[in-house]
């Protein structure tokens, strides 16, 4: 099931300042970052799989419902990455990676550390 990287990359582009396909692709890579930051942290031996059931709240929860939050959150968060970063500027020699092209690099960064974060810390308290 694709929702939540739609999700993801809805949020992203209507969050983001100029509505640009560099918001999309930030929350695209946010989102599959994301996905698999959590899933090796989570079962390192099965895939990512939005149906699996994950054990919330003491009780088995559908997979899909608790994604679609998780594409929702990745999808605000490059959205603000994006109004954050679309205008930086970097040495001559980075000068390539700057601007637009920064933004994809800096949300999959942070989309690690959401990722590990939730697998590590939220899940095991819920």
């Amino acid at each position: 099931m694709i929702l939540p990287l739609i999700i993801s990359i809805a949020f992203a582009v209507g969050i983001g300042f100029d509505h640009s396909g560099a918001a999309a692709l930030a929350g695209a890579v946010g989102y599959l970052v994301f996905g698999a930051s959590f899933s090796v942290l989570i079962d390192a031996k099965a895939q990512f799989l939005v149906n699996a059931p994950i054990s919330i709240f003491g009780g088995e929860v559908k997979g899909q419902i608790f994604f679609i939050i998780c594409g929702l959150v990745m999808g605000l968060v490059s959205g603000m990455m994006y109004n954050k970063f679309y205008n930086i500027k970097m040495p001559e020699w980075l000068a390539f990676f700057g601007g637009r092209r920064f933004v994809p690099i800096i949300t999959s960064v942070v989309a690690l550390f959401i990722g590990s974060f939730i697998a590590n810390i939220v899940l095991p308290h819920l």
